[in-house]
């Protein structure tokens, strides 16, 4: 794949490979991170969830969503992607960090140990 000089080039770049394999979720979630950049979170948003859609098992688009909500203000949404990514992978960590940020938001301290050890 070219690299990029930019972020609109990155974008690019990825679109033309979701056209030429539209199953293809880790270039969904990559157009999504280049749309974050950009921004664009509405059809960043769009595009995690196709990537989720053609890869269940991408935490970090989950992940992605969770910071989406957590942008929004949106503690519950933030928690429940960042779970459904502890739920996508044994083991991804990045999912229960950000749920134990979440409980401290909450004051729920805790919790947030829990989630953190």
């Amino acid at each position: 794949m070219p690299k990029a000089k930019n972020v609109e080039e990155y974008i690019a770049i990825q679109r033309t490979g979701i056209a030429a394999n539209p199953d293809c979720g880790t270039s969904h979630y990559n157009l999504a991170v280049g749309l974050i950049g950009q921004k664009k979170i509405d059809e960043a948003e769009r595009e995690l969830h196709a990537a989720i859609d053609c890869s269940p098992t991408l935490a970090e688009a989950y992940v992605q969503l969770g910071g989406i909500c957590l942008q929004r203000g949106d503690l519950d949404g933030c928690f429940e992607y960042n779970k459904q990514a502890t739920k996508a992978r044994a083991g991804f960590f990045e999912g229960y960090g950000n749920m134990g940020f979440v409980h401290l938001q909450r004051g729920e301290a805790e919790e947030a140990i829990a989630a953190l050890i």
